[in-house]
C-alpha cells in the first residue's frame, strides 16, 4: 500500500549542502528510538549525531572495532562514555523492549514477556522536541562565534551574551562549525580549532 512522510526543514528542491547535514541529522536521530554508529572516526558527523541523540533522550549503540581501526575509534569513544555495545541485532532490540507495547503490538504474549516483566506500565512514546527555527542563525556573518572562541573553552551561556544569538541560534551555528571542523566541545565549553574567522 501507498503512503509514507517526507520530512524537511527546507521547501522542495533546496540543494543539498553539507550545512544542512546537522540540521537533517537532528530530525532522523528525534523521530528514531535509537542511533546505532556503525563506524566514526574521531571526527566524524556520526558522533555530532550521536550528541544529538543523547540530547533528545534517545538509546544509543554502537559497534565495537579494533583499537588500530581508524574508522572504529569514534565508536570506541562512544563505548567507553557509556553507549551499549552491539553484536547483533538482538543486542539493540533487548535494549528497546520497554518500547514493545507500543511499536510491537503484533509479538506474542511470549515475546513480550521480557517488556512486562520490565515495568508493568510501560512508559508513553516520547514525542520529538525541535527547536524552533529561525532565518536570523542563516544570516548572521559566518565569524561571529568564531571570533568569540579562542583555544581556551567558552561556556555557551558566555557566547549567547557576547554574541547577541538566542540559545537555539548558537547551537545550531556550533554545529555546522563542528561539522566543518572548525569547533569542537570540550569540558567547560567549546574551543576554535582553527585560526580562520
Amino acid at each position: 500500500q501507498p503512503g509514507g512522510l517526507l520530512l524537511s526543514e527546507h521547501p522542495p528542491g533546496t540543494v543539498a549542502r553539507p550545512a544542512f547535514f546537522p540540521r537533517r541529522n537532528r530530525i532522523v536521530t528525534g523521530l528514531s528510538l535509537g542511533t546505532l554508529v556503525v563506524e566514526a572516526t574521531e571526527k566524524s558527523g556520526s558522533l555530532v549525531s550521536a550528541r544529538l541523540a543523547l540530547e533528545q533522550g534517545r538509546e544509543l549503540f554502537a559497534l565495537p572495532g579494533s583499537l588500530h581501526n581508524v574508522q572504529a575509534r569514534g565508536c570506541l569513544q562512544l563505548l567507553r562514555n557509556g553507549a551499549t555495545l552491539v553484536r547483533h541485532v538482538e543486542d539493540i532490540l533487548a535494549e528497546l523492549q520497554h518500547w514493545a507495547p507500543h511499536y510491537w503490538p503484533m509479538l506474542t504474549p511470549s515475546e513480550a514477556a521480557p517488556a512486562e516483566k520490565a515495568s508493568p506500565a510501560a512508559p508513553a512514546p516520547m514525542s520529538p522536541t525541535l527547536p524552533a527555527q529561525t532565518d536570523s542563525a542563516q544570516t548572521e556573518p559566518p565569524d561571529r562565534l568564531l571570533h568569540a572562541l579562542g583555544p581556551s573553552p567558552t561556556p555557551i551561556d558566555w557566547l549567547v551574551q557576547s554574541t547577541g544569538l538566542s540559545v537555539s541560534e548558537c547551537q545550531q551555528r556550533l554545529l555546522m562549525l563542528e561539522l566543518e571542523g572548525q569547533v569542537a566541545q570540550r569540558a567547560g565549553g567549546w574551543v576554535r580549532l582553527t585560526a580562520a574567522c
